[in-house]
């Protein structure tokens, strides 16, 4: 051992275990030996004899070489994988002569054999990342080899002997440096012997595990942790670490098993990344994203509290047009923190500020160790990146891209006890990391997720590949090598025992196929690995390795959720005996419908009910309960159905109040032009006003030059509708608008007291009301025809008419509906009396109610409830129907239908019992047993 100079070795931990055997073998040619990694023994060559420069790391290669593109592409934006692809190549073949030549031709703008146009401006972007990095000081690990061996007799000036323990062909920077560096003497020994799978030592056991599925995974594993765990530390090796461990530590620490963790996280996964990254998006996206400042309002780096950041959030939601800068402004102004944070994420020279964050977290003692160990590792990684930016002036909004794609390694290795750290019994890691440790450093190896979807095995030419093969710099290595070599590593670290984990099926149940490195494993233990009729079974198994092999099925949903022993039961106590739909009013009627109190303050003896939540109960109970009395409404502000509706009618009360205040009572056609230009001129003061209307009064703002065009288009419609309107019941005019009907005013109607606001009431010079209720669209459910008991259809107007009659003692004849849409139609029920004429885009057949008093309907419907020997059915197209009945016969006996429905109401009853398909559709409630009967 003492006749190297220089032993190098692939990995720390593998330098620190041959330090530990050397100090026992020969303690004495340690003193004369350097052992340490090829990278780190550059550093210290670069150390000794470099220019001062510091060699670059992953984060701040990304800054500089995002910067170098901006010089280059100018205006234009380079593809979003120009930059990283650019890292990827010069991190390969910094320093080396070809790749170094054709950077200096393209930052001169010379043509290169066999290098097109695009290849060459790619080429120099990376020239001018070569110049960048001047600035900064910094350079290429590739630059360093180059320069150390251009004065090779300065830094080597006698001959050195070195041992390079490799698994993997030498890279292109270290055989040029070998190469070139004559007083260094290199002496190559394998890490392991051949390319191929090798079988696990003598001394080890070798098992499988076969998971039915992925969801059946970690309690297989966790299975195999509780059988094992006693002999010594186990390591996990699997594709998804973090998720691994939060599956197993839960329970592994129940069973007092500690488990740690070595992942890597990205950095828009750890809280103080993703609120880094949402008010980055917030301040330079267009257009404003009121959802990313709502993350970070909500965030525990806002400095605001919980509950005032939720009453913030409901008012930015209730915003649509919210404007960036007031609300930034407004935060600023509440938080330091905040104030901070906007500062931090505007300017690279802000990264100072990222101290108080760290203190911030170290003074987090409520929150876990893993949590402050996360946001400090992300912390750290933002202020490489701002201080790489800085120097070469990349702004904030460019880093962003650059924080989007890093990744912070966490670890959560064990836990504290005093002063002292308690190593865990469990390490859940990568492959790729498991794969550094050294040999028998743990007493258990489990490798799960070993399928070909999780471990694909391919070699692409990707751009970087082909590039650096046009200028003669050819892969030295292939995907099959680098995964036969992991592997090795992986199956080299247990002293016991080796678990191998394939699922049958991957998360959608398809039939998953072997990682390729375990199919090669296994035919290493075959007799014939040509043949197939040995391992023709579910689980590409030779019969003499199927002993000792752990199954689990995803059958066990409780057990496989918390990775708990196959036969555990699930406790008693967690079964949840939940209500079924409905029970709330049977247990609590009193809780359905509450008292309501009048301007004196005296509660009302009868329920105060509008018509539409009438209508809407009659429509199915469950969901006026889920929609009205629950209030489910959304929080955002929309520009929908609901605010269109609410804009149009405003729009047209306004004008109908203007245009009789112009001594016009109602639109006709000697007055229509007069009509269009005074509704236009309205329209556009109704547009200008919903801009300094409050948010959450149901305004209709446009966000977006497309929903510009569309309230445009409402405009039009208004003046359409015009037409309509100058042939609408030609003999009335509009006498109420907007005609609020209180509980103070004692209008009783079907054992309920009636509040609500009617759109319009017409009025003739007889005396005779007609209720006009504007809708956006209008179906078969408004028309009187063919409604009967069983199907009352929609009740507002002929709630209403009612109402009006015993209000103001008119002579109401009508209770229609009125669409303001592109598709002018009118329905609901009419008095015989109105001419079919005056009822313009409407089915007088289905409006016009017939002549039959209410006695006789109710006879009729004696008789052919009768004739059925199941009494009333289902089915009531045979029934009588409200149409038959005088107008007023119809008011009454809907009156008469609305009673039973408030009884209803009072009793409890919120059971799901939707009168037809129609009204689940924009139910609130999704999951319902009766949806869609």
């Amino acid at each position: 051992m003492g006749s190297f100079d220089v032993v190098l070795l692939p990995t720390f931990s593998q330098v620190e275990a041959y330090r530990k055997r050397t100090a026992l073998d020969d303690a004495p040619s340690l003193f004369s030996c350097t052992v340490t990694t090829f990278a780190a023994w550059i550093a210290d060559l670069w150390e000794l004899h470099g220019d001062g420069r510091r060699l670059v790391d992953s984060l701040q290669r990304e800054v500089v070489m995002r910067a170098a593109f901006k010089r280059v592409y100018g205006d234009e934006t380079p593809e979003p994988g120009v930059a990283p692809l650019a890292a990827t190549c010069m991190k390969k073949a910094a320093g080396v002569h070809a790749f170094e030549q054709a950077l200096d031709r393209a930052g001169y703008d010379e043509a290169i054999e066999g290098i097109d146009k695009l290849e060459r401006r790619f080429l120099a972007g990376m020239s001018c990342y070569r110049d960048l990095l001047i600035g900064p000081e910094l350079i290429e690990l590739g630059h360093a080899c180059a320069y150390l061996a251009s004065r090779q007799v300065e830094v080597f000036p006698h001959e050195v002997t070195v041992r390079m323990v490799t698994a993997s062909p030498l890279d292109w920077i270290q055989r040029q440096l070998f190469e070139e560096c004559s007083n260094v003497k290199v002496v190559f020994e394998p890490l392991s012997e051949g390319d191929g799978i090798a079988k696990v030592s003598d001394e080890t056991t070798l098992s499988f595990g076969f998971p039915s599925g992925v969801y059946a995974q970690a309690g297989l594993v966790a299975d195999c942790i509780r059988d094992c765990v006693s002999e010594g530390p186990v390591v996990v090796a699997c594709a998804h670490p973090l998720d691994m461990y939060k599956s197993l530590e839960q329970e592994l620490a129940d069973e007092h098993t500690q488990c740690g963790v070595v992942a890597q996280v990205k950095f828009g996964q750890i809280d103080f990344g993703k609120t880094v990254l949402s008010l980055l998006h917030c301040i330079n996206d267009d257009p404003f994203d009121a959802a990313a400042l709502s993350d970070v309002m909500l965030s525990p780096f806002s400095g605001i509290r919980r509950s005032e950041a939720i009453d913030l959030d409901r008012l930015l939601r209730a915003d649509r047009i919210a404007e960036r800068g007031e609300w930034l402004q407004l935060l600023c102004a509440k938080s330091d923190y905040f104030s901070q944070l906007d500062e931090l994420v505007r300017d690279p020279d802000a990264s100072v500020l990222l101290g108080s964050f760290e203190q911030g977290v170290m003074m987090s003692q409520s929150r876990s160790l893993e949590w402050r160990s996360e946001q400090l590792g992300a912390i750290n990684a933002m202020r490489k990146i701002m201080e790489a930016a800085r120097v070469v002036h990349l702004p904030m909004e460019d880093c962003a891209k650059v924080l989007e794609q890093t990744v912070v390694t966490v670890t959560f290795a064990g836990c504290t006890d005093g002063d002292s750290q308690i190593m865990p019994q469990v390490t859940v890691t990568a492959q790729s990391a498991a794969a550094t440790m050294e040999a028998g450093s743990c007493a258990t190896l489990i490798v799960a997720d070993l399928t070909s979807e999780e471990y694909p095995v391919s070699d692409t030419d990707d751009a970087a590949t082909m590039l650096l093969g046009k200028l003669g710099l050819l892969p030295v290595d292939s995907a099959i090598a680098r995964a036969r070599r992991t592997f090795n590593a992986l199956l080299r670290l247990p002293s016991s025992h080796v678990m191998l984990v394939r699922p049958l099926n991957d998360v959608n149940a398809d039939p998953t196929y072997p990682a390729v490195v375990l199919e090669e494993l296994i035919d290493v233990y075959r007799d014939d690995p040509t043949a197939t009729d040995d391992i023709d079974n579910v689980f590409s198994l030779p019969e003499h390795l199927m002993p000792g092999m752990f199954q689990r099925g995803e059958e066990m949903l409780y057990q496989n959720a918390g990775a708990l022993i196959a036969d555990d039961a699930q406790p008693c106590a967690d079964l949840a005996d939940w209500p079924s739909v409905g029970d709330l009013g049977t247990a609590d009627p009193d809780l359905v419908v509450l008292p309501a109190a009048g301007k004196d303050g005296v509660v009302f003896s009868k329920p105060r009910l509008s018509p539409s939540q009438l209508e809407l109960y009659m429509e199915c109970p469950h969901q006026w309960l889920v929609g009205r009395r629950l209030g489910t409404e959304q929080l955002d502000e929309q520009f929908g159905p609901l605010e269109v509706g609410t804009f149009m009618h405003a729009a047209l009360e306004a004008f109908y109040r203007k245009f009789q205040a112009a001594g016009h009572p109602k639109v006709n056609e000697g007055n229509l032009e007069l009509a269009k230009k005074l509704m236009f001129e309205v329209f556009q003061d109704l547009v200008e006003l919903m801009k300094e209307t409050d948010p959450g009064d149901g305004r209709l703002v446009a966000k977006t030059q497309l929903e510009q065009w569309e309230l445009d288009s409402y405009g039009k419609q208004l003046l359409d509708y015009l037409d309509f309107e100058a042939q609408l019941l030609p003999t009335f005019h509009p006498a109420y608008f907007e005609y609020v009907i209180s509980p103070d005013d004692g209008v009783e109607y079907a054992g309920c007291l009636l509040s609500g606001k009617i759109d319009r009431i017409d009025v003739d010079d007889r005396g005779r009301a007609v209720i006009v209720d504007y809708k956006g669209s209008i179906d078969g459910e408004y028309e009187i025809g063919g409604k009967t008991p069983l199907h009352v259809g929609k009740i507002q107007t002929r709630i209403y008419a009612q109402a009006v009659k015993r209000l103001l003692g008119l002579d109401v004849v009508g209770a229609i509906y009125v669409s303001y849409s592109r598709r002018h139609k009118l329905a609901g029920a009419l008095d015989p009396s109105i001419e079919a004429a005056h009822l313009p885009a409407a089915s007088a057949e289905k409006c016009r109610c017939g002549n039959k008093s209410m006695e006789e309907f109710e006879r009729e419907l004696a008789m052919w409830a009768a004739g059925n020997e199941e009494g009333v059915p289902e089915d009531a197209e045979t029934m009588p129907s409200y149409a038959d009945c005088s107008f007023d016969a119809m008011l009454n006996l809907t009156e008469s239908r609305v009673s039973q429905a408030v009884k209803s109401m009072l009793a409890g009853n919120v059971e799901p019992a939707p009168s037809n398909p129609a009204v689940c559709r924009y139910c609130p409630a999704p999951i319902c047993p009766k949806r869609g009967e």
